[in-house]
């Protein structure tokens, strides 16, 4: 037995939809759509000046419905997701590993893989400021330094498309029989959701309390 109540591997999970918001405006379907947009230069191009922060989500789920379903394209964050080819050309610069690589202006999106800085010596790794360089990754995934020294990097930000976790309001719990009942909240995606926490060193989940009044993290109840 686990020492911890509150490991998630032998909890039973009990999980209900949050009512009340809309699927139209839900963080669910603003990272799908973001996926969209970034999977397809064409969309980038279009609805997003080529820049993920100025989307016309609309105008992208319209193209969706109208076009793109019959298109046979793929509109939510898909698991097999690669890179696109921005961010293969960057991890073909960082790959030759020799002096500065610079990150220009727009989005990179990484997918389900991360962009790795290996056996490098002496690189610099520096964008155009963290508004205008982006580099996208499905959770679990990143900037990966392995077996490298005198790396420096800075001037962009590290995002995913959706939350790499997964939030909701606490109904009912028994330490005695280890079990937790909450209700998740609309736009997250499961805790058991294939892929959220492929990325993860652990078996284990971490759930942190918070006190629904007060806001603040609740110390002596979050374990992991």
């Amino acid at each position: 037995p686990r020492s911890s109540p509150w490991s998630l591997s032998p909890l039973l999970w009990s999980l209900r939809r949050a009512h009340g918001a809309s699927t139209q405006t839900s963080r669910r379907a603003m990272s799908g759509l973001r996926c969209y947009a970034l999977r397809y230069n064409d969309l980038l191009a279009a609805f997003c000046a080529r820049d993920v922060a100025t989307c016309d989500f609309k105008a992208l789920q319209n193209h969706w419905d109208s076009t793109g379903s019959a298109e046979g394209r793929t509109l939510e964050c898909a698991p097999g997701d690669g890179p696109s080819p921005e961010a293969l050309a960057l991890q073909r610069a960082v790959r030759a590993g020799r002096g500065v690589v610079r990150i220009g202006e727009g989005d990179f999106y990484f997918g389900n893989s991360s962009l790795l800085i290996t056996g490098v010596h002496q690189l610099s790794l520096l964008g155009s400021g963290p508004l205008r360089s982006r580099l996208w990754f499905e959770p679990g995934h990143g900037v990966q330094l392995v077996s490298s020294h005198n790396i420096s990097v800075g001037g962009f930000s590290v995002d995913c498309p959706q939350a790499p976790f997964a939030q909701g309001r606490v109904v009912g719990a028994s330490a005695r029989e280890l079990w937790i009942d909450f209700e998740l909240e609309e736009g997250f995606a499961r805790p058991t959701e294939s892929g959220l926490f492929s990325g993860s060193a652990s078996d284990e989940i971490k759930a942190i309390f918070w006190h629904s009044k007060t806001r603040k993290m609740c110390l002596q109840e979050s374990k992991s």
